[in-house]
């Protein structure tokens, strides 16, 4: 028969094993607030593109707009060039960007 004390310290220690493999909570795409993110695509004349997003390991892929002060001063993206997540629209699965 196991003794009262073993009992208890076996409880602890499955208990604590539990918790140790509990899985962390998603990445949401507000977490990549000023993550580096790649261009998938050259921005259009309105300073749209395609970004690849790593959240979780997984990469996906979200629509960027260039800031407004970047599409006033004539910045242009092209397909590989990195930049600065600036903001983010999850509900609408965007977010906006700056050239690093």
């Amino acid at each position: 028969m196991i003794s009262h004390r073993r009992f208890l310290a076996l409880s602890l220690l499955f208990s604590s094993l539990s918790f140790a493999q509990s899985s962390k909570p998603a990445a949401t795409l507000e977490s990549c607030i000023e993550d580096e993110v790649k261009a998938l695509t050259g921005f259009d004349s309105n300073g749209q593109g395609l970004v690849a997003v790593e959240l979780d390991g997984q990469v996906v892929q979200v629509l960027a707009t260039l800031s407004d002060r970047e599409r006033a001063a004539g910045v242009r993206v092209r397909s590989g060039d990195r930049l600065r997540v600036q903001d983010v629209d999850a509900a609408r699965n965007r977010c906006t960007v700056t050239a690093l």
